[in-house]
């Protein structure tokens, strides 16, 4: 489906059937990337002395409890409250609407070759480090950040 959004004084076209699915599935089958030891993603059928919510073992319908690390096992949408105590969602800053982005490839390095600092002990690591970010992604807006934690997370509301 082609759709035409006008946004800004700017004709976006979109073709909804040529889409990059960028994100990785929860799939829950055991084979999941698993970081910092996270557990798999994991689904069991709601049980209860009269229910079972699994038509494989005889339920009327599929109803499935889930248990997933969210920032370990898939993707996700992020926002600040991650790494500090402010408590913002990204429904608290993000606008609603059209928001217009560029996707663009950057190639991590290792983590001992750069000056960055971090609270854990990263040196066998590949990052996107602050380097990397200052090269390739600007702002519309200035944002002032402390770290570059931050400054990732910031960006997917404003690039």
């Amino acid at each position: 489906m082609i759709t035409e959004i006008h946004h800004k004084g700017q004709l976006y076209t979109i073709d909804s059937s040529r889409g990059i699915d960028l994100s990785v599935k929860n799939l829950f089958d055991g084979k999941n990337p698993a970081f910092f030891g996270a557990n798999q993603p994991s689904i069991i059928p709601v049980q209860s002395s009269e229910f079972i919510g699994d038509v494989k073992q005889g339920g009327t319908c599929n109803v499935f409890s889930a248990s997933v690390d969210i920032h370990c096992t898939g993707t996700h949408t992020e926002c600040i409250s991650h790494v500090n105590d402010s408590n913002i969602q990204v429904p608290d800053v993000c606008p609603s609407g059209f928001i217009s982005s560029q996707l663009i490839s950057v190639s991590p390095e290792a983590a001992d070759g750069t000056n960055d600092s971090y609270h854990i002990e990263l040196s066998t690591d590949l990052i996107i480090s602050k380097h990397i970010h200052s090269t390739y992604i600007t702002f519309k807006y200035f944002i002032p950040y402390t770290d570059i934690c931050e400054l990732m997370l910031l960006a997917y509301c404003y690039i």
